[in-house]
């Protein structure tokens, strides 16, 4: 598995108009509606056997066990993506704010706010 995305206009549909905003909400919708009956070779590499059934027992592993998937989706994020543990702030009780939860520091947020952005905008 080497993580390559099979998104269309990361290659052959890209064009200069298109954004970082709409190229990440691309990617957003890819990885919030998979196809695991539909598994991509997104680079054309899988080429063996061995490969090919690697790629497909992922999304077996998505259709089959779905607590396990998320439970090893959740481990590969928090490993190699350095993403949180969970939604709740180190201090006990508190509850991330939108803006920790979205990955930015409420102090950017405030900056932003302060330039009279509406916080809302800032923090989608």
């Amino acid at each position: 598995m080497q993580g390559a995305i099979c998104l269309d206009i990361l290659k052959d549909a890209w064009s200069p108009v298109l954004t970082l905003k709409s190229t990440l909400i691309s990617l957003q919708s890819l990885l919030c509606d998979p196809a695991p009956n539909d598994p991509q070779d997104a680079e054309g590499k899988l080429t063996t056997p061995r490969k090919r059934r690697a790629n497909e027992s992922v999304a077996k592993h998505y259709l089959t066990d779905r607590a396990s998937f998320n439970k090893t989706a959740k481990h590969w994020a928090q490993a190699y993506a350095q993403a949180p543990a969970n939604k709740q702030s180190r201090e006990a009780g508190k509850v991330m704010t939108d803006a920790e939860q979205a990955g930015l520091s409420e102090a950017s947020v405030v900056q932003f706010t302060e330039m009279g952005f509406p916080r809302e905008k800032v923090v989608s």
